[in-house]
């Protein structure tokens, strides 16, 4: 089905033989741009938003544009239908336009969101009549902020987070923030429970923007998941056209971990006896139903307080991955691809050991009394700025405080809530301790307790 907009009138004057010939030639050449100046958002479930691409015809005469809409990835539920003008069923999958020399229009795609959290991936494809092989495309994403893993597609063109999103459905919700339409900044990191960043062979496999971005949202408390066989040689070996001091401390700061060797040449990776994560498990990182991408995983050694070796290659003590916890931040840093381990169930396993442990406080109830349901507490707008509502009810009266948190489990504030037994509080948290100082951006947890022994807690994320 197609769409046609109004094509404007153009005044065209009386010109000789020689001039028609020019401007014949003139008017077959082909020149027009396809833009979204934001490309990737993220929103909230349940809602409507619109991103609107921009083809600009740069041509000395008018044009018709066909637009092909392609569902990459998008939740059950959500439609994402285009809109030129209006938006069109959602069913329709083809429209086209027609842009008079000069001009521009607007063809956005609506993401409703509805019930699912999760992201959507849809990409616009423009092709010219004039000239029927000038195609351009542009992609556009958007991620709901409760999803609880944001993938960042960060492997230079190839689908290995699809590795990664197979292993968590049913696990966790996720969406997928495509790193090469826009670089996502830590504020975007931290709105999800785990950033899990996979670099595949890009290069860089960080770049210095990525290491900021990352840098912050671990200083906020952020839980970080790294994947990558080139990592520690990109930011770390001197023989690397990427290394620089900056990034080598970057590394061992952030990432606990201490590049040793490019190319260990082993295959198999083994579990630490005991760890949380990978207690029992055995890994083969090529063949089977994996990527077998890995031609240079990487010997690391655990570098400083709070890490530790979660992986070994197999037969002998040379490091493949880390866990390190420090200051309320956590991260996960594997010196090879998630997505060459040669087992759909063997990536399924990793994927529960890992962001079991990454996962933050969150929404759990604690030694829950009768009468509490697990939707006695709700706190909103979160993330939040300057302040939070915190709105606690029971099917009883009780005397509640209200605390909050930092990353460190030290106490910022107590809220008064009144002295008297009541069935709900709604009380306010605007954003300063107890000294009536403003706190810093990053991830605190509210926590509510009665009087009956009951306690909540939720992980509250404040953005500046």
């Amino acid at each position: 089905m197609f769409r046609f907009r109004r094509f404007r009138s153009a005044i065209v004057p009386v010109l000789g033989i020689g001039s028609l010939v020019a401007a014949a030639t003139t008017a077959l050449a082909v020149d027009y741009t396809f833009t979204v100046d934001d490309p990737v958002g993220i929103t909230q479930v349940n809602w409507a938003i619109e991103v609107d691409a921009v083809l600009t015809n740069n041509a000395a005469v008018g044009d018709r544009y066909d637009i092909l809409r392609t569902v990459i990835h998008r939740p059950p539920n959500w439609t994402t239908p285009m809109c030129v003008e209006t938006c069109l069923p959602d069913f329709v999958d083809s429209t086209a336009v027609l842009v008079s020399a000069g001009q521009s229009d607007t063809i956005g795609i609506q993401f409703n969101t509805a019930v699912d959290e999760g992201g959507a991936i849809i990409r616009l494809t423009a092709r010219s009549w004039t000239d029927p092989l000038d195609v351009k495309t542009v992609t556009m994403a958007m991620i709901t902020d409760g999803t609880e893993v944001l993938i960042v597609d960060d492997d230079g063109g190839q689908a290995y987070q699809d590795y990664l999103s197979a292993a968590l459905d049913g696990q966790f919700t996720w969406g997928v923030w495509p790193r090469d339409l826009e670089a996502p900044v830590s504020a975007d990191l931290l709105e999800f429970d785990v950033a899990a960043w996979m670099t595949g062979e890009s290069a860089p496999a960080l770049s210095e923007e990525d290491t900021l971005a990352i840098g912050a949202c671990l200083d906020g408390g952020g839980r970080l998941f790294l994947s990558g066989q080139n990592v520690g040689y990109d930011l770390c070996d001197p023989a690397s056209p990427y290394f620089s001091a900056g990034m080598k401390a970057f590394y061992e700061d952030r990432l606990g971990a201490e590049y040793i060797l490019d190319d260990t040449d082993l295959l198999t990776v083994e579990g630490v006896g005991g760890d949380p994560i990978t207690d029992g498990l055995t890994l083969a990182i090529s063949g089977g139903d994996g990527a077998d991408n890995q031609t240079a995983p990487s010997e690391i050694s655990p570098l400083g307080a709070g890490s530790a070796e979660i992986f070994h290659y197999l037969g002998t003590t040379r490091t493949a991955a880390v866990r390190v916890e420090r200051g309320g931040s956590k991260c996960v840093y594997l010196a090879f691809g998630f997505e060459a381990i040669a087992s759909a169930s063997d990536r399924a396993d990793l994927a529960a050991g890992i962001f079991d442990w990454l996962s933050p406080v969150g929404a759990v109830q604690e030694d829950a009394g009768p009468g509490f349901r697990s939707a006695d507490l709700r706190c909103y707008p979160n993330p939040f700025n300057p302040s939070v509502n915190i709105a606690f009810s029971r099917s009883s009266p009780a005397r509640v405080s209200v605390d909050i948190y930092d990353v460190r489990g030290k106490r910022v504030v107590s809220i008064p809530a009144g002295t008297e037994p009541l069935a709900s509080v709604s009380v306010e948290w605007d954003g300063r301790d107890a000294q009536g100082q403003p706190v810093a951006s990053g991830i605190y947890t509210c926590r509510v307790s009665t009087d009956h022994g009951e306690t909540f807690t939720e992980k509250l994320i404040l953005l500046k």
